[in-house]
């Protein structure tokens, strides 16, 4: 309707004058307003209104908050100061006289103004039926008591079946009925319920006791999810008594769990073992564990054939009368799909309150007169004499059999009272207990009827206000909220209709709308609440956040009237402008609800690519991304084993602890990882589940303080490997068995429950995880094991390098003057170990294994990838990563590839773009990969391809496809040296450690930086060694030198202190001469300090040539080492230039 209504700058709140016009209405708060002469105008309350502004062909949606009611205003007044509160701006212009409205920066029109005032053009929208019937303020928080009708009676079982509602007396006690008005037949039975014509009847014999036969399925998957994101229901039926028991599950193996649970409750009850169990072929039935749980039970198993549902016709039509009556009971109470669960769990409830047709001995009703019936034994017993019921027709109906028992009566032996039995859905008023309520606070709060709990002698609710369940006896009920005569639409409430600007406002109302608008209490309960967080989409979710938009915008819903508006041409006109920013697009709670849903789950994943089983080609080589994924392939029993091995496991090592969640704090989500693992000859299975945490979802300061933590360089791996050879040392190599379940958690964290493996409370609210230990995922995992590993090995003895913070060694003398020496290096969870006594280090083993367990992979051959070979006569020791090449070629189709001779191609190293393919899939991300693999495999075992390396790791932020195949060449080059080993102890080489350096100048044309490298040796062999950019500009050859030359005495010094450290007591004797022999090192590359100081104004070229021939005579002038030196000396140039083809003459 149009009302008169003004832009008011004057006024604070917005007053309206029409008590129809408010869609919710308090008396809590009545102000008197003072006016502009000096006057006063009493208000009576407050509410919130919803109008339609017209600014041409525009329609705008209003949501007017906290409207004063003033009864006595002359006109509706609109604050300007409360709608700038709300993103409004309102721009006053003269000559002539108009208001420009603009809301979020964008203008919606202007308004004329008439006599120095802004009148508003607006159609305020009113609640259903308050156009028809003036409903007073006062009317709008009270109610009358419901009359017991037979209809009321039919809501209040739960949409049963019309007739039998009728003989509520004969089977039941409680049931009374105050009016004699007919029964009418009810239309959301019959949208909800219409069914198809019935099957004929079973021919096979009845059973003839209690648990002789149970029938059970299973209803699911749901499209919207339930409040507790349930997804199926499972019942039980037993064939003689007809007794039914429903549960919500999760995820279909929580089939198992409700079978448990309910034969053990009706085993243990009435004393009788379930002798047969009644399925179809789901995979929930027929999984490994269901079926020997009742092999070893001794119970028959019946499987329906394939497609032949009549054969599981019992439980299938059980779950139809489920499920209409639940849907019955939604549409009457005008609520969502979301509480369809709860609707679930009442009418298995009621089902064994009431009687059915398929109970033996039950009553069935017939409206066939009994004056056309001719068969002589029907007869009428004492309860339905005319005397006790008048009001019941006598020629309406006929009895077929005359025993009157209900599946609660054949259980325990007497007739079930249902005067508790309340519609659900309703409106209902819970009282609060002295000790929660607040002094001069209410004494109820509002909630919706949602059941009966188990094994409580109450009623099932949920809170209006925060959406909380709980159980509750002292309670008022208004039934009459559901039970009032309306428009049936089988849509679970869409509180709104369609505008329409070409029509009318009293145009009919759509058959596909429905005018329905909530109340107060109904819009507290919007499931789940929406975060206020900004999100960044993924693309699935941007997608259906468009389709939404577009939905929105061919489809916008306002709040109608009681006679209803159509939808027209509004989709190119109307604009959504609330003023409340917090209640933004209200109408459309429901479809946001599930969009967020669906968007944490894809935020969730972080697989590279998603799958779908049930599509032709799918690749079941390839681990499952997703739990989903897992859960639909052919061997998701495998992936199940391997999750519930992976609980076990942290409930044995307890992990976490299950607890309500507490208030304002985040929860930490988790996903599963899924990955195939090598049988070894112990068999076992080749599946591995792994639950990470999704770290980037901890909030700083609040869920993790330190994150780093060391890990051991592989310079002091290859330093122990060949001081465990020089010396003779037993070299063992052991893996921690879930190393970072052992780390001591500092901080309170809350995590959210595995995906599949939900559990609720007694209340239905879904625990979460309290986290005990660290878990995989976590941002402080790492730091948190390394603390825990660091103090076990100090309680045995070992003290922490300061060099290396992943290296322990202990060093003592023995009760029989022996002196140990035990060097242990740690990488994360895999340990390598060197003692000079193999007693003592299994000894050390053995301590390690009893804190955190630990699998023993004896002497080392592979370590971190690395191969190692030993042969411990001639104390030779060789490292290579064959197989890790091997594999690596394979994952980028090289398998066959042909090798080359050269890692780059030093006229183009990046290859030319004819030469490229560019079709490679996620570029950026594939390329990071391939230079990680490379990086790795430079670092410890190919120094020789270190230079080339080190120039692809600069196109990681800008890669082309060229940068790529230019990897995969490097690649090829491995694949056909990859024999190449790193030997150390050869007797023919030097086994003092000694360097060389080099350095080119300004070679990089992108920024002019000189490229240096080095490379120590020790026993023979390389251990350390770099190739990398400079970190200044340098104007010389000579200084690119020296700083070279710099870089490689510091990682000099650090090998001498780590070695210095791990033999203390020989300190003295090697101190000296390793110092001595660092320096000679140096002198003999020609770079030493003092030279390079007193020759600082030597030309670039002619520094070259002092420095190769410094080395050349230095290696001529030692007969013994002069072919070894030479062969290093060609290979220095590697780590700061590219390699040359061979030449041929």
């Amino acid at each position: 309707m149009a009302s008169s209504t003004i832009l008011d700058s004057g006024t604070t709140m917005h007053l309206i004058r029409d008590p129809s016009l408010f869609w919710t209405f308090t008396h809590d708060s009545t102000v008197s307003m003072k006016t502009a002469n000096q006057g006063s105008l009493n208000t009576e309350g407050y509410g919130n209104c919803v109008a339609v502004l017209k600014l041409g062909d525009k329609r705008i949606r209003l949501k007017l908050e906290h409207c004063l009611y003033a009864p006595n205003a002359v006109v509706n007044l609109l604050s300007v100061g409360r709608m700038v509160e709300h993103r409004w701006e309102l721009r006053f212009k003269g000559e002539p006289s108009w208001c420009e409205l603009i809301h979020s920066d964008e203008s919606l029109g202007c308004i004329n103004m008439r006599g120095q005032l802004c009148f508003l053009d607006v159609e305020f929208v009113r609640l259903l039926n308050s156009s028809s019937s003036q409903t007073s303020v006062s009317g709008l928080t009270a109610f009358t008591p419901s009359t017991l009708t037979w209809d009321l009676w039919h809501a209040r079982l739960g949409h049963l079946g019309a007739d039998i509602a009728r003989f509520l007396p004969v089977i039941v006690t409680g049931a009374q009925v105050t009016s004699s008005a007919a029964q009418m037949r009810c239309e959301s039975c019959i949208i909800a319920k219409h069914p198809r014509q019935p099957f004929p009847s079973s021919t096979s014999a009845p059973t003839r006791a209690f648990l002789e036969l149970v029938y059970t399925d299973l209803c699911g998957p749901f499209p919207t999810p339930m409040l507790h994101r349930k997804q199926y229901f499972i019942i039980f039926i037993d064939d003689y008594m007809n007794v039914v028991s429903i549960h919500l599950l999760a995820t279909k193996d929580q089939a198992y769990d409700a079978w448990q649970m309910v034969k053990t409750r009706w085993e243990n009850h009435f004393n009788i073992r379930v002798k047969a169990i009644q399925t179809d072929n789901g995979s929930e039935y027929m999984g490994s564990v269901f079926t020997t749980s009742l092999l070893e039970a001794g119970v028959e198993h019946r499987r329906s054939v394939a497609y032949a549902h009549q054969q599981n016709g019992k439980v299938e039509r059980g779950i139809r009368t489920v499920e209409g009556r639940a849907l019955a009971a939604l549409n009457q109470a005008g609520l969502s799909a979301a509480y369809f669960g709860e609707a679930i769990l009442m009418i298995g409830y009621l089902w064994n309150l009431t009687g059915t047709r398929v109970l033996p001995g039950s009553f069935h009703f017939s409206l066939t007169s009994t004056r056309q019936l001719q068969s002589p034994w029907v007869e009428l017993t004492p309860p339905f004499q005319r005397e006790t019921h008048r009001h019941l027709p006598l020629h309406s109906f006929i009895i077929l059999y005359t025993s009157s028992k209900t599946p609660f009566e054949m259980l325990y032996g007497y007739k079930p009272d249902i005067s508790h039995l309340r519609v659900f859905g309703s409106r209902c008023f819970s009282w609060i207990p002295p000790e929660r309520r607040m002094k001069n606070g209410p004494h109820s709060s509002k909630a919706l009827f949602m059941g009966y709990p188990d094994g409580i002698k109450g009623w099932r609710l949920r809170d209006c206000a925060t959406g909380a369940f709980f159980n509750s006896r002292d309670m008022v009920f208004d039934e009459g909220s559901v039970m009032q005569p309306r428009n049936i639409s089988i849509a679970c409430r869409l509180p709104g209709s369609v505008v329409d600007s070409s029509k009318s406002p009293s145009a009919p109302t759509s058959s596909t709308s429905s005018p329905l608008v909530p109340s107060t209490w109904e819009t507290a309960l919007s499931e789940p609440r929406r975060s206020n967080c900004p999100r960044v989409l993924t693309e699935k979710g941007q997608l259906m956040a468009d389709e939404l938009q577009r939905r929105k915008d061919r489809l916008t819903i306002v709040p109608g009237t009681s006679e209803g508006v159509d939808d027209g041409g509004l989709s190119e006109g109307v604009t959504d402008a609330d003023e409340g920013e917090t209640e933004e697009n209200e109408v459309f709670v429901e479809h946001q609800v599930n969009l967020i849903i669906t968007e944490q789950s894809h935020l969730s994943i972080r697989s590279d690519t998603h799958r779908d089983p049930g599509q032709p080609g799918y690749d079941m080589s390839i681990p499952p991304a997703t739990y989903k994924e897992a859960m639909k392939q052919s061997d998701h029993e495998g992936w199940k084993e391997a999750m519930e091995k992976e609980l076990r496991t942290m409930k044995e090592m307890g992990v976490w602890k299950l607890v309500e969640p507490p208030c304002g704090r985040k929860l930490v989500g988790n996903r599963w990882v899924f990955e195939f693992k090598p049988i070894d000859l112990k068999g076992g299975s080749r599946f591995k589940a792994r639950l990470v945490v999704q770290g980037f979802s901890q909030v700083p300061s609040v869920d993790f303080h330190q994150t780093y933590a060391p890990v051991a360089r592989q310079a002091s791996v290859k330093l122990l490997i060949t001081m465990a050879a020089q010396n003779d040392w037993e070299l063992d190599c052991f893996d921690a068995k879930h190393a970072f379940l052992h780390g001591k958690l500092m901080e309170e964290i809350y995590m959210k429950q595995p995906r599949g493996f939900e559990r609720y409370n007694d209340a239905g609210t879904l625990l979460v995880c309290l986290l005990l230990c660290s878990l995989y995922g976590l941002k402080q995992v790492a730091y948190d094991w390394y603390i825990t590993l660091s103090e076990l090995l100090r309680e045995l003895g070992f003290s922490r390098s300061d060099v290396d913070l992943a290296v322990f060694i202990l060093d003592r003398v023995e009760e029989d003057g022996r002196r140990v020496i035990c060097i242990i290096i740690w990488h994360i969870d895999d340990g390598l170990g060197s003692c000079n006594s193999r007693h003592f280090l299994n000894w050390v083993k053995g301590k390690i294994s009893e804190h955190f367990g630990i699998s023993d992979l004896g002497p080392v051959t592979l370590y971190l990838r690395i191969e190692i070979e030993r042969r411990r006569e001639t104390r030779e020791i060789w490292i290579h990563q064959e197989s890790y090449i091997s594999h690596v070629c394979k994952e980028y189709g090289l398998g066959e590839a042909n090798p080359l001779s050269l890692p780059m191609d030093p006229n183009h190293p990046f290859g030319l773009d004819m030469d490229v393919s560019p079709d490679v899939p996620d570029l950026e991300h594939a390329y990071r990969k391939i230079v990680g693999e490379l990086t790795y495999l430079a670092t410890c075992s190919r120094p020789d391809i270190a230079q080339a390396v080190q120039h692809l790791a600069q196109q990681c932020a800008h890669a082309e496809p060229r940068h790529f195949a230019a990897a995969k060449r490097v690649l090829r080059y491995l694949k056909g040296t990859r024999s190449l080993r790193l030997q150390y102890g050869n007797l023919n080489v030097n086994h003092l450690p000694y360097a060389f350096s080099d350095s080119d100048w300004a070679t990089c044309l992108a920024d002019r930086v000189s490229i240096m490298g080095y490379i120590w040796f020790y026993y023979g062999g390389p251990i350390a060694h770099a190739s990398k950019k400079q970190h200044t500009l340098v104007l010389s050859s000579m200084e690119a030198e020296y700083m070279a030359l710099a870089a490689c005495a510091q990682e000099g010094l650090w090998l001498h202190s780590i070695h210095e450290w791990c033999l203390e007591d020989e300190r003295r004797q090697a101190e000296e001469a390793t110092t001595s022999r660092i320096q000679d090192t140096l002198v003999e590359a020609g770079l030493e300090i003092g030279y390079l100081g007193e020759n600082a104004d030597f030309e670039m070229d002619s520094f070259h040539d002092e420095d190769h021939a410094d080395i050349t005579d230095r290696d001529s002038s030692s007969e013994d080492d002069s072919e070894d030196d030479n062969e290093l000396v060609d290979a220095n140039p590697i780590f700061s230039k590219y390699f040359l083809p061979a030449s041929h003459s």
